[in-house]
């Protein structure tokens, strides 16, 4: 999952990484500030004014969460609304011909009775016939 962030980053325009920087700078000095510089000066910190701090991180985090659905969006490309979808014609489904020459259309029940049916009555993982 780690190895996908470059390429992720990478997709992004320079506005769309400023901005995300930007907002990510300011909640990181805030959380900085908040952290080391306000109980240096007051060692009550946040003491009677806890809603209001309260209040101000729930902001920072919503700030982040606006600026990743903001400045994360793809771009919409012009010449895909121009060009009309393009013409596709379906894949014929897999067929096998029986003995009378008429094709036999395989669905995906038919290989797992046919599994089922080569299997015998061997025991399965646990010990059990099938």
């Amino acid at each position: 999952m780690l190895s996908t962030i470059p390429l992720v980053v990478a997709g992004l325009s320079t506005g769309q990484k400023i901005g995300i920087a930007s907002v990510g700078a300011v909640f990181i000095a805030f959380a900085l500030i908040s952290s080391f510089v306000m109980p240096k000066r007051n060692p009550d910190f946040p003491g009677r004014h806890l809603g209001w701090y309260i209040v101000v991180c729930v902001a920072f985090f919503v700030a982040m969460l606006s600026a990743v659905l903001v400045f994360g969006r793809e771009k919409e490309e012009a010449s895909a609304a121009e060009k009309p979808p393009a013409q596709t014609t379906p894949a014929p489904a897999p067929t096998t011909t029986s003995q009378g020459g008429a094709p036999k259309t395989v669905t995906g029940w038919d290989v797992f009775n046919a599994r089922r049916a080569t299997r015998g009555n061997r025991p399965n993982r646990r010990g059990r016939a099938a």
